[in-house]
């Protein structure tokens, strides 16, 4: 069974959905990866929210921002961001997880409180991920900058699914976006692109 795993530092929880199995042998380890397509970006700098000097990319794209429905992150309005509008979105219950093209392509929104630095969280994350091992592959990317917030990207790959995430620690919330989709997907790194560009932090 597929599954959907929403992670921060103190909880991960898994909305278990479809019928289709979904394993992985171990998952091969990796050092951060420097593949430029591997997220929308462009070289820049900033300084990341525990005030710490690092270098990132900004996340830029052809992509417009998204303009649909707002999705609040951590339910105080510190984190929001908008859905597409070009594709058919469904939202569950919890508003954290949407659906779209036959529930094909996910987005999830996580947030958990964190009282780790940025790359130590990132570090965290990871190891979660590779701990329960629904990809065969992760690589933790460049980080971006997405509307001068510092995060971490990690990306998975499997025979059946790829995943794209952004993630920071931001006021003391470990705050997260997660991209679920079928290799070579053909919208999908304008959507991740849409979304990130309509990100807003309060």
């Amino acid at each position: 069974m597929r599954s959907r795993v929403l992670v921060g530092s103190t909880a991960v929880v898994a909305v278990l959905m479809g019928a289709a199995a979904c394993g992985s042998d171990d998952p091969a380890p990796s050092d951060r990866g420097t593949d430029a397509s591997a997220s929308p970006s462009s070289s820049a700098g900033t300084a990341s929210p525990d005030g710490s000097e690092s270098a990132s990319s900004e996340a830029t794209s052809s992509a417009s921002a998204a303009t649909g429905k707002v999705i609040d992150v951590d339910g105080e309005g510190v984190m929001s961001f908008r859905m597409p509008t070009d594709l058919d979105w469904s939202l569950d219950s919890s508003g954290g997880v949407a659906d779209a093209d036959g529930d094909i392509f996910n987005i999830i929104s996580d947030e958990t409180s964190t009282d780790q630095p940025l790359e130590e969280e990132a570090d965290t994350v990871l190891g979660v991920l590779r701990d329960y091992g629904q990809y065969d592959r992760y690589t933790r990317e460049d980080n971006i900058t997405v509307a001068g917030v510092e995060g971490w990207v990690i990306t998975a790959h499997s025979k059946r699914q790829d995943y794209y995430q952004f993630g920071t620690v931001y006021k003391g919330h470990n705050l997260s976006l997660e991209f679920e989709y079928p290799p070579h997907y053909a919208q999908a790194e304008q959507i991740i692109a849409a979304v990130l560009a309509s990100v807003e932090w309060t």
